[in-house]
């Protein structure tokens, strides 16, 4: 049997938020752009595994790529994680199993 699974990354989204830039260490405007991995088989989302962060700071150019969506590297991260959800439909996968095995119980009580 053929079973083709694996895990992708889509963005999520981007924004400008005051961050500390490593090479400047001054606050800055930096670009963020937020993206979220999944696991999938046959290409239908199971489930969301973790939200990374690409910053790019827009007075040096100082790119960050993939680092963990955390207080660690962005500065305001308590307020601004509420925007960077996973979405609904990366856990399609997960509510189709779930469906199933209810339906097989109740297929089986009755």
């Amino acid at each position: 049997m053929f079973l083709r699974f694996g895990t992708a990354k889509i963005n999520l989204c981007t924004d400008t938020v005051f961050n500390r830039c490593p090479a400047c260490e001054v606050d800055r405007e930096v670009d963020i752009l937020v993206s979220s991995t999944y696991f999938h088989i046959w290409y239908i989302p199971i489930f969301a595994t973790e939200k990374e962060v690409t910053l790019i700071c827009n007075s040096c150019g100082l790119k960050r790529i993939d680092l963990p969506f955390s207080d660690k590297y962005v500065r305001n991260y308590d307020e601004i994680k509420q925007f960077y959800k996973h979405p609904l439909y990366l856990y399609t996968g997960a509510i189709i199993i779930l469906c199933a095995i209810l339906l097989l119980i109740l297929a089986i009580i009755k």
